[in-house]
Order: C-alpha cells, then sequence, then structure tokens
C-alpha cells in the first residue's frame, strides 16, 4: 500500500518551541514526529496509563 504526502517548508510550534523547517503533510488524524523535533524534548510517553508530557529542560539544557 502506498500513500502520498506534500512538503511544506512550514513553522511547526509544539510544547510552546518553534521548529522551522521542511514537513511531510498527509491527509491524516494522527502523525509522526521525527527525531530533528524529539531531540530537543525531554518527554514521557506513559502507554499504560494512555498520557504523555513535556519535561522541563535540565540546567545542562539551558
Amino acid at each position: 500500500m502506498m500513500s502520498q504526502s506534500e512538503v511544506f517548508r512550514v513553522d511547526l510550534i509544539f510544547t510552546n518551541r518553534r521548529f522551522r523547517g521542511r514537513f511531510l503533510v498527509t491527509d491524516s488524524d494522527v502523525g509522526v514526529l521525527g527525531r530533528d523535533v524529539l531531540n530537543h524534548l525531554r518527554l514521557l510517553l506513559d502507554g499504560p496509563e494512555s498520557r504523555w508530557e513535556v519535561a522541563p529542560p535540565t540546567a545542562k539544557e539551558g
């Protein structure tokens, strides 16, 4: 099965942080964040509780 997507140059604002670049966009209710975004965040993913949260940056991350 193949799907189509389009590439857009956007400013993505996620958790009060701005990520600029080219992103693939599809006609879907769900999406995937790539390593280029995730590498800048500390996330807690709790599958059994069906919740997630963004942890504050450490002193090292400033």
